[in-house]
């Protein structure tokens, strides 16, 4: 048994040629049917992809001015409220303002009605006195003098003796 070292050891021209060219075939079909879908199927992914990244931008971009939107509406909000609270106290301190002013001035006029009603009250007071005095001056004159005298003219002048002592 002979066995071809040479052979072995070294390939065949022909075939390697043949090898070589089926190879560049196989690449060159490769390049044609695969390698450029391939390629656009990577750039559409590529494409997506940085689609996605600008969108996911975009929406942190207005999610962030959504929330400082939100932040100014609750400062607009608590500064609104603080200032209904604010005016409603004040509107209540007018109120109550209010209220003492007219409870006082009411208490104020049932001081002066009342003063006056005593006043009115005293007069009157005054009045009856006056007339039950004239009325005992002339009883006692009558008993003095045991007669009937003119009660008109009598009362008269002892009306102005009354206003006369009264002077003194």
């Amino acid at each position: 048994m002979e066995f071809d070292i040479q052979g072995v050891l070294f390939p065949n021209w022909i075939t390697m040629l043949v090898q070589f060219c089926s190879t560049i075939v196989l690449f060159l079909l490769c390049k044609k049917l695969l390698w450029k879908p391939a390629r656009e199927i990577l750039k559409k992914r590529q494409e997506k992809m940085d689609s996605d990244l600008k969108d996911a931008k975009k929406l942190q971009e207005e999610a962030v001015k959504a929330l400082d939107d939100a932040k100014d509406n609750l400062l607009k909000a608590r500064d609104k409220s603080n200032e209904i609270v604010y005016k409603a106290r004040q509107e209540a301190d007018d109120i109550k303002k209010d209220i003492i002013a007219d409870a006082k001035k009411e208490a104020t006029d049932k001081i002066k009605e009342a003063e006056r009603l005593i006043e009115n009250e005293k007069q009157e007071a005054k009045k009856e006195i006056h007339d039950e005095m004239v009325s005992v001056a002339m009883a006692a004159v009558s008993k003095l003098l045991n007669e009937k005298a003119d009660s008109k003219q009598d009362e008269e002048a002892i009306k102005e003796y009354i206003k006369e002592v009264k002077k003194d």
